[in-house]
């Protein structure tokens, strides 16, 4: 019975024995199997995203003083840019001013009123403007438009000087349009209208916009006048001189001076607005009128054709014929000279000068007085006044 015993106890214990080692050998299996592995595998990656996330956060929270150092350095760079392109930022600025809607109402050309100088505004449509007179830039820049007060007022700045006049007002009555400065005390008004063709452009050269016939017929020079103030010179269809034409007062008289391509003076004349309108160069040597030469030189020698007596004896007999011939006689009638004359016309009256045979001039020029029945010449300290009578 003992032994029946023992037997079954050591039994029982193999038995638990080989269940333990069984239980082992599950175990490992277990932790050996795919799953298990996934399972690791899966977490690992996890591990490593947190990784990973955690230290994109930590570049993140780094990047804002990266940032934050670059934009400490770009100042100074941003800084250096406005210094070393002053121009561009000046354009900007122009850009910005140009675009004022209200100043569309003064765009275009402008004449000065009532100067002696022939002065001009242009506005553009952007706004910018250029005061000139025929030789040089007077001033030129930006518009700018004030409306404090219920007026609008442009100002006209020049770039480098600064406001160009005082404020200009724009009005425009019966369709003349005008610009004026306000009243200043060194200046007084100044006042431009709108330049436009058949409205006469410029008041300056009102008065001697035209055709000019110069008044020694055996030149006979023309000159055209713009309004605008530009002129040509032609004899025979033949071009001579062209330029520009400044004007100034003085002792209230509008002297113009002609001035060609090159630059050089061709002449400068008094403007004489009496009864019969001259061009008379300041050296009074020579003259141009409103009527043609060779017209007035015809109607100039039909004025002394016939015999005229001389008032001193000792001279001859004038006789001038209707071709423009003449020829002085003597007593016996026998011819002492004899050629051509000479018709110009200065200051409105007819000059005759008596050419001899060789186109010498005898004497000084003869002029018709006391209604054409005393033809005397001018003024000779040589040899005294010589008249003839009809």
């Amino acid at each position: 019975m003992k032994k029946q015993m023992i037997v079954i106890a050591m039994m029982s214990m193999i038995v638990t024995l080989a269940g333990c080692a069984e239980a082992n050998d599950i175990s490992s299996i277990t932790k050996n199997s795919p799953a298990d592995s996934v399972t690791v595998t899966e977490s690992t990656a996890a591990k490593e995203a947190d990784t990973v996330s955690s230290e994109s956060e930590k570049a993140a929270e780094s990047k804002p003083e990266e940032k934050k150092e670059t934009a400490e350095n770009k100042p100074e760079e941003k800084k250096e840019t406005p210094e070393t392109k002053p121009e561009e930022i000046k354009e900007t600025a122009t850009g910005k001013r140009v675009a004022a809607p209200d100043v569309t109402e003064i765009i275009g050309e402008w004449v000065e009123m009532g100067s002696g100088e022939a002065r001009f505004v242009t506005v553009n449509s952007d706004g910018s403007f250029e005061a000139f007179s025929n030789y040089e830039t007077l001033a030129s820049g930006y518009v700018t438009v004030d409306t404090a007060g219920g007026v609008k007022k442009y100002s006209f700045n020049d770039e480098n000087n600064g406001l160009w006049y005082t404020p200009f007002i724009y009005s425009c009555d019966n369709g003349f349009e005008m610009i004026a400065g306000e009243d200043y005390p060194a200046i007084g008004a100044v006042a431009f209208c709108r330049k436009e063709e058949e409205r006469t452009p410029s008041p300056v050269f009102e008065a001697i916009a035209g055709k000019w016939y110069e008044e020694d017929a055996d030149i006979g020079r023309t000159i055209e006048v713009t309004s605008s103030g530009t002129y040509s010179v032609y004899s025979d269809n033949v071009g001579i001189s062209a330029g520009t034409i400044s004007a100034e007062s003085s002792d209230g008289l509008t002297y113009y001076t002609f001035t060609d391509t090159d630059r050089n003076i061709w002449y400068t004349f008094r403007f004489s607005n009496n009864s019969f309108p001259e061009l008379i160069s300041v050296n009074d040597r020579v003259s141009f009128s409103r009527e043609s030469s060779s017209v007035r030189a015809s109607e100039g020698i039909s004025k002394i054709v016939g015999t005229w007596y001389p008032d001193d004896p000792s001279y001859p007999t004038l006789v001038v014929n209707d071709d423009g011939s003449y020829a002085m006689l003597a007593d016996d009638g026998s011819a002492e000279k004899t050629n051509i004359v000479k018709v110009e016309i200065r200051n409105g009256v007819e000059k005759y000068t008596f050419k001899d045979d060789t186109l010498g001039t005898w004497l000084v020029p003869f002029e018709v007085r006391n209604g054409g029945s005393v033809l005397v010449t001018e003024d000779n300290p040589v040899f005294g006044i010589i008249s003839f009578h009809r």
